[in-house]
């Protein structure tokens, strides 16, 4: 039976490694990512370990920060926050233990699978973040770089994203969220001279429609008009935005001013 956490990612970590946890905090929570996190949850006069206790049951997913310092005379108290997440009768819960440095594994972990977060880039980050979204799964293999034209890209922007100047501030605003979070994002700015040039060689061309968006803009989009192999398609639609009648077959993701629902699911797509 599934049911709704008012949180979806419990951080749960020695206090020697706070400074490192917290930055990955802020990027979640960036990124629209629900995280309870002590210093920002408990305050003056609460029951630290009753806050604790209500954080874990409202959580849908606890992340395990792991260091030699988590794995010292703290690693009883946060082991016995495992437990609820480790209980295979929780399908809706995920438990997943990541690794900040170099350490041995008590027994009751060697179980799972590690996260391995020890280097902190960008693509650890986006797979790290995608498996704290609701329903994705952990260990997808990151691809690498195919060949476009004969040679290897190595620096692709992951999105591009095409607007109408109307739509210029939603624009901005997706592109903050998704590089706080690590993406390489560029814009672009409808009608396009050149189709082609005007996708770029992004992973993935975002066009984004609102009730703002003048129609005559996308006569000349499609993959049938410039967009290569090498690019995926999504259409990003605002509110009640009518989808032109040639993009209806390509990927659409909804999005509501002022809610994460669609920011969520774009940073799924991003982390394929």
């Amino acid at each position: 039976m599934s049911r709704d956490f008012h949180y979806d990612v419990f951080l749960s970590h020695n206090q020697a490694d706070k400074p490192r946890v917290r930055r990955l905090a802020e990027r979640l929570q960036a990124a629209g990512v629900r995280v309870w996190f002590d210093e920002w949850v408990i305050k003056p006069g609460d029951d630290i370990y009753l806050a604790i206790e209500r954080g874990l049951e409202a959580s849908r997913t606890l992340v395990l920060c792991l260091s030699p310092a988590a794995l010292g005379s703290d690693w009883v108290g946060l082991e016995r926050s495992t437990v609820l997440f480790r209980d295979p009768s929780n399908t809706g819960r995920r438990f997943i233990p990541v690794q900040l440095a170099d350490c041995s594994l008590p027994d009751t972990l060697r179980r799972y699978k590690l996260f391995d977060f020890r280097r902190d880039s960008s693509r650890a980050f986006q797979r790290l973040l995608a498996a704290c979204l609701p329903g994705e799964p952990l260990n997808r293999e990151t691809e690498s770089p195919q060949p476009v034209n004969g040679s290897v890209q190595l620096d692709r922007p992951d999105l591009r994203i095409l607007y109408d100047n109307a739509d210029l501030i939603r624009a901005e605003q997706i592109r903050a969220r998704l590089e706080s979070a690590g993406f390489r994002v560029e814009l672009g700015m409808l009608p396009l001279k050149n189709a082609r040039s005007g996708f770029g060689n992004a992973r993935i061309v975002a066009l984004l429609l609102s009730t703002n968006t003048k129609r005559n803009l996308f006569q000349k989009l499609g993959k049938e008009h410039g967009l290569g192999r090498e690019s995926r398609l999504l259409v990003l639609c605002f509110g009640e935005a009518p989808v032109p009648k040639k993009l209806r077959t390509e990927y659409s993701i909804a999005f509501q001013d002022g809610k994460n629902g669609g920011l969520q699911q774009l940073f799924i797509e991003l982390s394929v």
